[in-house]
């Protein structure tokens, strides 16, 4: 088979388009009791959330970069990323992977839990730290153990689900196709404010 090629979006009229495209897809999967397909649409939306408050915070400078690459910040980010992010494996931190991207979000939060209070000798943590401020910590913190159950349930179906039960998959499905959505609405809403807010972009 030959290699397909996907165009990546141009400019934020096509990415509201692309996500307008999502929603539609997964309100007619919820129709039509497809919770699969309207699983994996909210997967999608809930890595695009996590990147985009990444581009929001000068973690990375584009949608597609893979690794912090900021020049100003990356060094900054990841010491955050490896002294908070607990029960780390090692060292590497692979933006194209969802866990990753979470597991970086949640160290900011937990890093400015820590310092809030601390004034910090760099111009972009004291912007960081104002930016956090908008955020209900307790209410955060909760989601992203949401998020964590929400995937758990989800990598056990996609990656195993002929190795599970059907009666006890399916009696779940439609519910946790719906709090997805509930997770992905929370982390725009995130994103909103970090774009929005113009502390740091």
């Amino acid at each position: 088979m030959a290699k397909i090629d996907v165009k990546v979006v141009s400019d934020n009229m096509d990415k509201y388009a692309t996500y307008t495209n999502c929603m539609d897809k997964y309100n007619s999967a919820l129709e039509n009791d497809a919770y699969l397909e309207a699983m994996m649409l909210v997967y999608a939306m809930l890595e695009d959330r996590l990147k985009s408050f990444l581009v929001y915070i000068k973690a990375i400078d584009k949608i597609e970069s893979r690794y912090l690459d900021i020049d100003d910040t990356k060094e900054l980010l990841m010491d955050i990323y490896l002294k908070y992010h607990k029960g780390k494996k090692n060292n590497v931190l692979d933006l194209n992977n969802i866990s990753c991207k979470k597991n970086l979000v949640l160290s900011i939060f937990e890093w400015y839990q820590e310092h809030k209070y601390i004034k910090d000798n760099d111009e972009y943590l004291d912007k960081l730290k104002s930016l956090m401020d908008l955020y209900s910590y307790d209410e955060s913190i909760e989601m992203f153990k949401d998020f964590d159950t929400w995937c758990n349930f989800r990598n056990n179906v996609m990656h195993g689900l002929l190795n599970k039960n059907s009666d006890s998959v399916n009696c779940h499905l439609k519910e946790q196709a719906e709090y997805g959505l509930k997770i992905f609405r929370y982390f725009d809403k995130l994103v909103s404010k970090a774009r929005n807010s113009k502390i740091i972009f």
